[in-house]
């Protein structure tokens, strides 16, 4: 047999304590959009603002289909822009200083992880209705199973009713010759 998984140690003192504790947080490295990423640099999903990412929806209860189609919008114009930018002969320069092309990559990568961030709010969500989806359907294979086995069943009775109608004619036959 396989040794028990390394969980098993968590329910010592009894399944009547309480569940387990979460398991410990991942360590390293990951990637982000192809940029690779320490977990200490990790956001929390509650708070994009936390980190150095401004957000860009508004707080609480929001439509997040609606947002995030503003935001692909958005994301579409800053691209066209940057391409813009490229490609003009000169190097344009932000309020700040900096290249603008340089700021409109940045306002991109805020775009992304904000878009990355709605999408990731939304896993609850699409996961209770995938959830519901899968349910719905094995009710609906289960119903039509019932269905059949009801036919076949059915089917079976009116075989053996007519056999056994034949079996006692074939009977009545017999025994009226002697």
């Amino acid at each position: 047999f396989a040794p028990p998984p390394v969980t098993w140690s968590l329910y010592a003192d009894g399944v009547d304590k309480g569940p387990p504790p979460p398991p410990p947080l991942m360590e390293g490295t990951f990637a982000v959009f192809g940029a690779p990423m320490e977990t200490e640099e990790l956001q929390s999903l509650q708070d994009l603002s936390r980190g150095q990412v401004p957000q860009l929806f508004p707080q609480g209860d929001i439509d997040c289909k609606r947002w995030l189609k503003k935001l692909l919008r958005d994301l579409m114009q800053k691209y066209l822009k940057l391409l813009d930018v490229l490609l003009q002969p000169e190097v344009p320069l932000a309020v700040d200083g900096r290249p603008e092309s340089a700021v409109l990559i940045e306002e991109v990568q805020y775009l992304f992880l904000n878009i990355s961030h709605l999408l990731n709010m939304q896993r609850p969500a699409i996961a209770r209705q995938h959830l519901i989806k899968l349910l719905q359907d094995q009710v609906e294979r289960r119903t039509s199973l019932a269905e059949t086995v009801a036919q076949v069943h059915s089917e079976v009775g009116t075989m053996l009713q007519s056999t056994q109608k034949a079996m006692l004619d074939k009977v009545a036959v017999t025994i009226s010759d002697l």
